[in-house]
């Protein structure tokens, strides 16, 4: 009798594991009459409180995480590949979310809200439309994020710089302006972008620019980066370098001398050790493995150094570039803009199994 009670109860336990497995899954089950009933071998489970909002910190990982993932996908696939189709609408989703969560109304697809988005803009940027659905290409990898080679500080940018970035990076379908003054032009962006936007005049005004420095700009589908970017250019003309880095959630335009002051400089860790290179050197010998680490550490600084802001390394004579190797740990002081450089230049290494 007794081993017949056991089996009854195995072949029942079996079953309810079944039944709450295809539930789990969504299929469907036995009818009510050819189940076995048994009584609850355990309390009730506690009800779980629903997970609540993700937060803007959450949202802007995930993106990032995500961008990176669509980057290495695009190595792989043709650009009409469905994959990447499904990658970059949750990407423009998430960039909507981000937006969102800052209190910033994220454009709808609809001629309406194109209408809105001119009539905003004007009388500074007239015939200006934008749309976050469009499907333009990012300026530049994404920098790389966990497990790629992550960041070690919580350094990286910020909340607020990840969302003035992503304002940045908004497809701009068309934008005409002819000899506008520039501070007019600094104003339009910013009601267009809705980005703060703090401009050091003074040193503007060191290198010959002032608010009534005159820009000419004719652009088609890019973005707001590049519109900013291609003014500055056009405003500094052959006498400054201009330029803009994101501080505090804010755009700061300066000259390209004054953004790599120390006022601008940040310390950053860069994990390296799991780099391809880096990893097959457990088939050396010690001995030969420690000259051939040194002989990468080299190669690799040497190649930073080279390809991001050559003239602001002390090695290369300017005043705030400094790059050593600890353990496996790129220690990097540079200007903000130059460490994002600097992030982007690592994930396409990591990405070639360099």
């Amino acid at each position: 009798m007794l081993w017949r009670i056991a089996m009854f109860s195995a072949r029942a336990l079996i079953r309810r594991s079944a039944i709450a497995a295809l539930v789990a899954a969504g299929l469907p089950v036995l009818p009510a009459r050819a189940q076995v009933a048994l009584p609850p071998t355990s309390a009730p489970a506690r009800p779980v409180a629903p997970p609540g909002p993700p937060t803007g910190e959450a949202l802007s990982r995930s993106l990032l995480e995500l961008k990176a993932a669509r980057a290495a996908a695009a190595r792989q696939f043709s650009p009409a590949d469905p994959a990447l189709k499904a990658m970059d609408q949750r990407i423009d989703a998430l960039q909507q979310q981000i937006l969102a969560h800052s209190g910033v109304a994220a454009p709808r697809n609809n001629a309406a809200a194109a209408n809105a988005s001119q009539a905003n803009a004007a009388p500074m940027f007239p015939r200006i439309v934008t749309s976050m659905q469009d499907t333009l290409p990012a300026r530049v990898p994404p920098p790389f994020t966990a497990p790629v080679a992550n960041l070690l500080t919580a350094q990286a940018d910020s909340p607020k710089d990840q969302i003035a970035r992503a304002k940045l990076e908004q497809p701009l379908s068309s934008l005409r302006i002819d000899k506008m003054p520039l501070a007019k032009f600094v104003e339009g962006l910013e009601a267009a972008t809705q980005c703060t936007i703090d401009v050091n005049w003074n040193a503007l005004q060191a290198v010959g620019i002032d608010r009534n420095t005159e820009v000419t700009l004719h652009v088609d589908n890019a973005t707001w980066h590049k519109a900013l970017t291609t003014a500055l250019n056009r405003a500094g003309g052959n006498n400054a370098s201009l330029g803009y880095t994101v501080d505090d959630g804010s755009l700061v335009i300066s000259t390209k001398e004054d953004l790599n002051s120390s006022r601008f400089q940040t310390v950053r860790l860069y994990d390296i050790r799991d780099f391809a290179s880096f990893q097959a050197l457990r088939q050396y010998p010690f001995g030969v493995a420690e000259q051939v680490r040194s002989d990468l550490v080299t190669s690799l600084t040497d190649t930073i150094k080279s390809a991001i802001a050559p003239d602001s390394w002390r090695d290369n004579g300017g005043t705030i570039g400094s790059i050593r190797e600890l353990n496996g740990i790129l220690i990097v002081n540079q200007s903000s803009e130059n460490q994002l450089a600097i992030q982007q230049l690592l994930a396409q290494l990591h990405a070639m199994n360099w």
